[in-house]
């Protein structure tokens, strides 16, 4: 595996932490803070927050699978 290779690994797994960081931030902001998305109200507020929870979790899965299949190569 070459130089370029390995850094853009290890750049795609620290953006993808940093992105389910991000969706887990706004999920439990859209969960416990009303005000922040004002415009956002009841139900759809707590089933935006609970599908970004979701989708994190999802990010998370892939991430520890890719990380398997990786390892498993090397």
């Amino acid at each position: 595996m070459n130089a370029l290779t390995t850094y853009s690994n290890w750049f795609t797994k620290i953006f993808g932490i940093i992105m389910i960081l991000l969706y887990v931030g706004m999920g439990v902001s859209l969960l416990l803070l009303p005000e922040f998305v004002a415009n956002i109200s009841g139900y759809p507020r707590y089933a935006l927050g609970m599908l970004l929870l979701c989708y994190a979790g999802f990010r998370v899965y892939r991430l520890l699978k890719s990380k398997k299949q990786t390892g498993d190569e090397e």
